[in-house]
């Protein structure tokens, strides 16, 4: 019973915190995925707004981002730009700032935005794209998310890992925890079971008195009821007794097969001691219990 307990607590406890670690961790790299997002959407409204470059001075769009702007941002992103006239075919081809863009993918990427909206958003691969219309034509401005998608596999990857690491040891906190949670629970049982012993092995000497007792009458003066109920009730106080000691041994209730039983006969023998109490009071007991109910 205590092992099952104790193990019950440490499966509680090991999913309850399992589910709190990788819920955080989730979360984390949600909100990654989302800011690397935002990030790129305005990298790509500033690079259209500036038509197809990043400013040279970060002050003129400081105040617009939420990421730190320095004069190595145009160098340290990649970023390649497709201008159309209004048939759809390409009039110019800015990769300037990336050198892993051929032709054939140019006009791969250029098929694919070939016929979305303005203003719209969107990810073909590992870039990140924005339409603009202009007065001549179209631009599509691309951005490399590669660099920060391998970042946030890696933190995942390291994330996942921490949590993994952080679940073994709250695992052997929790094995060695539950040992000293559960000790008042194991002392008190421990004292349960002695009570249970002691009380049991008192009553046996009452209990062998009382059924000698009832056998010296049945001797003297013969055979009744009444020393027969006193009788069966000894046998009856017993096998409780006996099961009494059997569980404060065991600690547990064994499941037991179901059995046929008289249904009858039990009826009875719980119905006959309370005969006395009504001959006592003038009271006459019927009783009316079909035999051979099982």
């Amino acid at each position: 019973m205590v092992r099952t307990l104790r193990l019950r607590i440490i499966g509680v406890t090991l999913l309850a915190v399992s589910f709190v670690i990788f819920a955080i961790i989730f979360t984390i790299n949600m909100l990654s995925s989302v800011w690397i997002i935002g990030r790129a959407d305005d990298m790509l409204s500033i690079i259209s707004e500036w038509n197809g470059k990043l400013p040279s001075n970060p002050d003129e769009i400081e105040n617009r981002v939420n990421f730190t702007v320095d004069s190595e941002l145009p160098y340290r992103t990649r970023y390649f730009v497709i201008k159309t006239d209004n048939d759809g075919n390409i009039t110019e081809k800015m990769l300037g700032n990336i050198a892993s863009v051929s032709e054939d993918e140019l006009e791969y990427y250029n098929e694919k935005t070939k016929d979305l909206k303005d203003n719209t958003y969107g990810t073909i691969d590992e870039y990140r794209y924005l339409v603009h219309y202009t007065p001549h034509g179209k631009m599509v401005s691309f951005l490399d998310l590669s660099p920060d998608r391998e970042a946030l596999g890696i933190f995942t990857a390291a994330s996942t890992f921490t949590g993994i690491a952080g679940l073994i040891f709250v695992l052997v906190i929790i094995i060695v925890a539950s040992k000293r949670i559960l000790q008042p629970f194991i002392s008190n049982q421990e004292k349960q079971k002695q009570f249970i012993t002691d009380a049991g092995h008192e009553l046996k000497t009452p209990l062998a008195i009382i059924r000698t007792n009832a056998e010296v009458l049945e001797m003297c003066g013969g055979s009744n009821e009444w020393i027969d109920s006193i009788k069966n009730q000894t046998v009856r106080l017993d096998g409780l007794i006996k099961g009494l000691l059997q569980l404060a041994k065991s600690g547990e209730i064994a499941e037991e097969q179901p059995v046929k039983f008289s249904l009858s006969g039990t009826v009875n023998e719980v119905s006959q001691p309370f005969k006395a109490l009504a001959d006592q009071k003038n009271i006459v007991m019927h009783y009316d219990i079909i035999p051979s109910i099982e």
